[in-house]
C-alpha cells in the first residue's frame, strides 16, 4: 500500500535536527530506560534496600522521568479521592478542578524544596560536598520515595 501523493514522509537525524538549550539539559535528566525507573520503583516500594544505593548502582545520574509521573499520579489520585469524598458526602458527583492543581505544585514544590534544603544543609552546614549529595539525585530520590503516596490517597479517601 503506498501512501497518498500528498503526504510524504521525511526523516531527520539528530545532527540534522536543530536543538535549543532545554532539550540539552532535559536529555541529562529524562535518559533512563524502563528497567532503571522499575527497579527504582522496587527499591522505593522494598523494606529492604537503600534507594540511594538503587539510584547509585544503576545508573549513577539523576532521573526526573519517575518523578514527574509519580507527583502527577498522586495528584490525580488526590483528585480522584476528593472527588470520591465529596460525591459521598453530597449525594451527586462535584468535581473539584482546583484541587489537582494545587495537590500537583504542592507535591512538586515539596519535591524541589526537600531536595534543595537537605542540598543547602549537607553543603553549607555541614560542609559536605561530591556527587551523592548533588541536588539531581536529592531530587530522584525525593521523587521516588513518593511511590507509594498515588495508592494512599485513594485509600484515604475511602
Amino acid at each position: 500500500m503506498s501512501l497518498p501523493q500528498y503526504i510524504t514522509t521525511t526523516t531527520t537525524t539528530a545532527a540534522a535536527r536543530e536543538e535549543s538549550k532545554w532539550d540539552e539539559w532535559g536529555r541529562e535528566y529524562y535518559d533512563v530506560t524502563a528497567d532503571q525507573v522499575t527497579t527504582r520503583l522496587q527499591l522505593a516500594c522494598a523494606v529492604e534496600g537503600t534507594m540511594l544505593d538503587g539510584i547509585i548502582g544503576t545508573t549513577n545520574k539523576p532521573d526526573l522521568y519517575g518523578p514527574v509521573w509519580i507527583g502527577a499520579t498522586a495528584a490525580v489520585s488526590i483528585f480522584t479521592g476528593a472527588t470520591i469524598a465529596h460525591s459521598l458526602q453530597s449525594g451527586r458527583i462535584v468535581n473539584d478542578y482546583p484541587t489537582i492543581l494545587s495537590a500537583l505544585l504542592t507535591i512538586y514544590g515539596y519535591v524541589v524544596g526537600e531536595a534543595v534544603g537537605v542540598w543547602a544543609t549537607c553543603r553549607y552546614a555541614v560542609g559536605v560536598a561530591g556527587d551523592e549529595v548533588a541536588p539531581g539525585l536529592l531530587v530522584t530520590l525525593v521523587g521516588y520515595s513518593l511511590a507509594l503516596l498515588p495508592a494512599a490517597a485513594l485509600l484515604a479517601s475511602v
